[in-house]
């Protein structure tokens, strides 16, 4: 008897749009199968699509298709609960099945379970300070402004694989704090400035250090003339000691609105950069750096 592999490649020659389309006798001839095994192949494609003929119906389904459709109504209603509770809900409304027949039927309709994207709570206030601040920057030339932000990189730290008998699972030891180190970037529609590396908390003084080799490099590389710093409302960046060094150095800052760590492009370019960062496995900080 022939290997699905050769009757697939039968239909494939014969019928598929993208094969060749060739005739019963040369599928015969390269596939070293008679005309018979062909002709019967195809016939079956043709009655059931299926190489071998009708599959066998298996289990008889559990549930009909009206409770089909209360089992992924109520899911929807009631994404947060589980299947245990959703079977006691199920049988308030005279529909007894087990918690492995509601998970199968969840899944059939290609739902997916995990934890939510978390994002800031939004009140009615700063939803109205970013649309106010929307209206105020709808002229903006945004080719004169350069965006920034920080971010940090930890240091990799595999988990092996592994295997064990039964009862002697092995235990893999973590580091509460695993290494990292801090990176401040910046770009524009002109390309990327400067990356700063640090390690530390990033105190104002810091900062301003930050500006000076990085900041003010990267603009002078970007712009003639006059352009606006874009950063967040982040305590490091509205210090006293950062608001006199900007102010002393002529420095444009653009108003941004609080809460909004979305509204920043620099977050784009930080999600590609750790992702690419990640393949890469760094064991030490030196190679990490040199990575990033």
């Amino acid at each position: 008897m022939p290997s699905d592999y050769t009757l697939y490649k039968i239909i494939f020659y014969s019928l598929d749009p993208l094969g060749p389309q060739l005739r019963p006798s040369e599928i015969a001839r390269r596939l070293k199968v008679s005309r018979d095994v062909i002709k019967h192949t195809l016939q079956l494609w043709e009655d059931t699509k299926n190489i071998r003929g009708k599959a066998s119906p298996g289990r008889p389904r559990k549930t009909t298709v009206k409770e089909d459709n209360t089992i992924i109504k109520l899911a929807e209603r009631r994404a947060e609960e589980g299947s245990e509770k959703l079977v006691g809900r199920l049988k308030r409304k005279n529909i007894e099945i087990s918690e492995r027949t509601v998970r199968r039927r969840i899944e059939e309709e290609g739902f997916q379970s995990g934890h939510p994207i978390l994002k800031p709570l939004l009140t009615s206030t700063p939803m109205e300070n970013r649309l106010f601040w929307a209206n105020q920057h709808s002229d903006e030339d945004w080719q004169r402004v350069i965006f920034t932000n920080e971010a940090t990189f930890h240091l990799y730290t595999p988990v092996p694989w592994t295997r064990w008998r039964p009862g002697q699972r092995p235990v893999g030891r973590t580091v509460k704090y695993p290494a990292k180190i801090h990176a401040w970037g910046c770009f524009s529609s002109h390309g990327f400035g400067k990356l700063v590396l640090f390690q530390g908390n990033l105190t104002g003084k810091k900062l301003t250090n930050i500006y000076a080799h990085g900041l003010l490099s990267s603009a002078n590389n970007m712009f003639t003339g006059q352009w606006k710093l874009q950063e967040d409302n982040d305590p490091k960046h509205m210090s006293h000691v950062a608001k006199a060094w900007k102010q002393t150095h002529n420095i444009t800052h653009l108003p941004w609105p609080s809460q909004s760590p979305d509204q920043n492009p620099m977050e784009n370019v930080w999600a590609v950069l750790k992702m690419n960062v990640a393949q890469h496995h760094a064991w030490t900080m030196k190679t990490l750096c040199k990575v990033i």
